[in-house]
This record gives C-alpha cells, sequence and structure tokens, in this order.
C-alpha cells in the first residue's frame, strides 16, 4: 500500500477485516487484463467489463461487480455490507473470471 506525504493512502491492494462473526476476510479489486482467454472469446472486450471485488475467507469466495468507488477507505462494517451483497463463487483462480 503506498502513502502520501500526508499520511494518506493512496493505493490499495488488499484489505483485510473480521466480520461479526469473527471470520477474517481479505477483500481485494480485481482488474480485467488485456489477455483474453479462449474460454473467454465471444464475451466483450476487457475495456467493456467492470472491475469486480474479490471477498475470501479459509471457506468462501464472494465477487462483487461492479467494484464500488472508494471501496478501500470504506469501514468494516460497510466492507461486510458489500460482502454479504456479492456473489459466491467458486474456490478458483482469482476470484474465477466472471461470464459477461
Amino acid at each position: 500500500m503506498g502513502t502520501h506525504p500526508t499520511g494518506d493512502r493512496t493505493d490499495v491492494a488488499l484489505r483485510e477485516y473480521r466480520d461479526p462473526a469473527g471470520v477474517q476476510w481479505r477483500v481485494w479489486r480485481v482488474q480485467p487484463s488485456t489477455f483474453v482467454a479462449p474460454s473467454l472469446a465471444g464475451q466483450p472486450a476487457d475495456s467493456q467489463r467492470p472491475a469486480w471485488l474479490c471477498f475470501e475467507c479459509r471457506s468462501e469466495k464472494r465477487r462483487l461487480i461492479p467494484a464500488p468507488d472508494g471501496w478501500e477507505t470504506r469501514s468494516d462494517a460497510e466492507l461486510d455490507e458489500l460482502r454479504r451483497a456479492a456473489e459466491v463463487v467458486p474456490r478458483t483462480g482469482d476470484c474465477a473470471m466472471p461470464r459477461w
């Protein structure tokens, strides 16, 4: 994570928090890359795909599309609200590439 000379965050690659049940979650933003796997043929170009948030704990992964602006500065309670709204996805790859 970078910092501004004033001490403010300028970028966040990963956030961690505990939900009300005490489960530790990691949260990060996934930006579609310029690489398009053969399995994605016929889907929108990367520039048309929104970024998403990936939520992961020991037993589950979730994906929230699109990634909301300012997610990195939200409180733990606000992050948990986003997590609850996110779709449960299979535990493969980087929060699994969504089908468009």
